[in-house]
């Protein structure tokens, strides 16, 4: 029973790990609106390292981007203002996928 357990803690860890998008935690240093866009997009730059770097992130200006269609796409841009003006760390992460902007990774998570 307990390598049965085992096993099946290992292979939910490995699934969600090989979903898991790029991750930062540190300082908003940076964020922009861009309207020329069909959709209208956000992009923050965090200070430190960031893991897990999807394929797809090229440009490395940018940390993430950030849709702003619906209301929660609009909160979590008020908790990176939030970040920004208060100077405080941040955790955020990505979805491992760069389909807001080709060559962003997508934003996901904000922990302020």
């Amino acid at each position: 029973m307990k390598k049965v357990l085992g096993f099946i803690v290992v292979l939910f860890c490995g699934v969600q790990i090989a979903h898991a998008g790029g991750a930062i935690e540190g300082k908003v240093v940076k964020i922009a609106i861009d309207t020329t866009y069909t959709t209208a997009k956000a992009f923050v730059t965090v200070s430190g390292d960031k893991s897990n770097i999807p394929p797809c992130h090229t440009n490395t200006s940018w940390s993430f981007a950030l849709p702003l269609v619906t209301d929660l796409d609009r909160s979590v841009y008020a908790m990176l203002l939030s970040a920004h003006a208060t100077g405080k760390t941040a955790l955020l992460e990505g979805r491992g996928l760069c389909d807001v902007h080709g060559s962003i990774e997508t934003l996901t998570y904000v922990n302020h």
